[in-house]
């Protein structure tokens, strides 16, 4: 049986890789679906560890992303070009 989600199969040990990453949101994108766009757009499975969202602070979330490296690189080239740091953990 092989299980896909997005363009990432979670069958095929050779691409799979994770990292854990605390994902800090600024305020103004407190209401955007970032996690959304690293599923759909980047194949990238996440594992939210721990979240502090406040819609008028921001926050972050502790999250683990897997899938191909090149997704994830991509992934996170994209946060920082949204203005959405990372940090790893």
């Amino acid at each position: 049986m092989v299980t896909a989600v997005g363009r990432y199969d979670m069958n095929n040990s050779d691409a799979s890789q994770s990292e854990k990453l605390r994902i800090n949101y600024p305020l103004a994108h407190v209401a955007k679906p970032i996690l959304y766009h690293l599923i759909l757009d980047f194949g990238l499975v996440p594992n939210i560890l721990r979240a502090r969202i406040e819609h008028e602070e921001g926050g972050q979330i502790d999250v683990e992303l897997s899938g191909k490296q090149d997704d994830l690189d991509r992934g996170k080239k994209w946060l920082l070009d949204q203005g959405v740091t990372t940090t790893p953990i």
